[in-house]
């Protein structure tokens, strides 16, 4: 397999703000599919957020699922602005309100009785939480390593699928691990040797898959900020999360 010189195509998703005020309208064809793919991209975080709480798996799906049928029932995302911050400080700040609104006599009693809005894997959920890093941690901190990453997991879908489309998706594989450092990757010689391409050739791919990592990465994270300005020091610290 050769390393060819032309740049695999961009296919970018929906803006994540655009996509809130699309899931706030009311009325709109638009809405509901809006909504549920907020869902679908959040739906861990938040779930992690009530299961550090105290929350059983029971309860924080319940919790999960009641938290979601309150955005669209009151409409509280026709109140998301991006101009106000950040969108998951905007979801974590209404997630902690709903939480501290919540008793539990109350849950117990709608527990199972309630609309199913979100497809939830209560099981898969649980394996991702048990890998999750709890010890001494709050679930503010919780919520925000789940959401750094699935944010990073959104990325990396979007650099494979766009090396995919190329006819690359092999020396996607081969230069994966190379993306954020190069700990734990192969050799430069013996990667070159197998794919068949001098060292000179393979150091620019990494370094063209490592600038297309990162400015998808930041194409996400500014998607999700109220001002471009907020873009360096929020990419510094999602890499933060991750650091400790």
């Amino acid at each position: 397999m050769k390393v060819r010189d032309h740049d695999p195509p961009d296919r970018f998703p929906e803006t994540r703000w655009s996509l809130v005020a699309a899931a706030g309208e009311r009325d709109s064809p638009r809405a509901e599919r809006a909504f549920a793919e907020l869902c679908q991209m959040y739906w861990y975080p938040i779930y992690c957020y009530f299961r550090n709480g105290n929350a059983n798996p029971q309860e924080a799906e319940d919790l999960t699922q009641d938290y979601f049928g309150m955005l669209i029932r009151r409409g509280s995302l026709e109140n998301a602005d991006a101009g106000k911050g950040k969108l998951r400080a905007y979801l974590l700040a209404s997630a902690k309100n709903f939480a501290a609104s919540q008793r539990r006599r109350e849950r117990a009693q709608k527990r199972g009785g309630g609309e199913r809005l979100i497809s939830i894997d209560t099981a898969l959920a649980e394996k991702q939480y048990a890998q999750e890093p709890q010890a001494g941690e709050a679930p503010d901190l919780l919520f925000e390593r789940a959401w750094a990453r699935a944010l990073l997991a959104r990325v990396r879908s979007q650099v494979a699928a766009s090396y995919t489309a190329a006819g690359k998706s092999e020396l996607f594989e081969a230069l994966e691990p190379f993306i954020h450092d190069s700990e734990g990757a192969p050799p430069y010689l013996d990667l070159a040797a197998r794919l068949g391409v001098g060292a000179g050739s393979l150091r620019v791919s990494v370094f063209r898959l490592r600038q297309k990592f990162r400015a998808l990465l930041e194409r996400e994270i500014a998607d999700t900020v109220a001002d471009r300005s907020e873009l360096e020091a929020e990419r510094l610290h999602l890499m933060a999360l991750f650091s400790g």
